[in-house]
């Protein structure tokens, strides 16, 4: 990706609803299991990309990226995040036990061999380190924008506990997020595949320009969904969350 597509994600993840409402729940999720701010920690964002969750962990300890794009580990280290690196998610350059946090936000999907790299999550993290993952849910939601970003698969929720298990991980929570978008995106991704392509609807991803008072409104759906996850876990959505503990020693 060139830049002014780093740049349109970035502005994407800090103000268009879909983005800005998940990570509003990301961050209450990575508060809540690590506690007091500013404690030292190692941290690692997996799949940085343009750096909206590097902002959000350097509050909490001393935050690493890591992306196979060099475009976007440009543009993080242009807006001053120099501790970053380009890494195969299947083979992690780094030491064993190194990072008390690893957050793996929308990259599972990306990985032909994801048990390989969760392998590689457990073999990073600490004792009783901490992984937060999101992953997209429910195959039947598949869409243009998987295709163009690469995507492997969906996931229902028992499949990913399941290798989160198989890689040695201890679930704390496995949740569906986002519930309410379940039935408007499966019919306008449906309506999609049966457009006829020469009909001029060009595959696209679906960050669709709103209204701002819309888009306002839709982020703080998203984002309140942050205060039920905290004591229960939704039985369906269009996002998957996984917080996952590496066992003591």
């Amino acid at each position: 990706m060139e830049r002014e597509h780093q740049q349109r994600y970035y502005e994407l993840g800090q103000r268009y609803w879909w983005l800005a409402g998940k990570y509003r729940i990301i961050r209450d999720t990575i508060e809540r299991h690590l506690g007091v701010a500013g404690a030292k920690r190692m941290l690692l964002d997996l799949g940085c990309g343009p750096g909206n969750l590097l902002d959000v962990l350097a509050l909490h300890g001393e935050t690493y990226g890591s992306d196979f794009s060099p475009d976007a580990l440009r543009f993080c280290r242009d807006r001053d995040h120099r501790r970053v690196f380009q890494a195969d998610f299947h083979a992690l350059p780094v030491r064993p036990a190194s990072f008390d946090l690893i957050t793996c936000i929308d990259v599972l999907e990306h990985l032909r061999d994801d048990r390989r790299a969760i392998a590689e999550l457990h073999e990073a993290l600490r004792p009783s380190g901490l992984l937060v993952a999101t992953v997209p849910a429910f195959q039947a939601l598949w869409g243009d924008h998987d295709e163009l970003y690469g995507h492997f698969r969906r996931y229902r929720a028992r499949e990913l506990r399941d290798r989160l298990v198989a890689g040695g991980f201890v679930p704390l929570k496995v949740t569906y997020f986002e519930p309410l978008f379940f039935a408007p995106l499966w019919l306008y991704r449906t309506w999609k595949r049966l457009v006829p392509r020469s009909g001029g609807l060009d595959k696209r991803d679906d960050f669709i320009d709103l209204p701002s008072w819309l888009n306002a409104l839709l982020t703080r759906m998203i984002a309140a969904e942050r205060f039920p996850i905290r004591h229960l876990s939704f039985p369906f959505g269009v996002t998957l969350l996984a917080v996952a503990r590496k066992p003591a020693a």
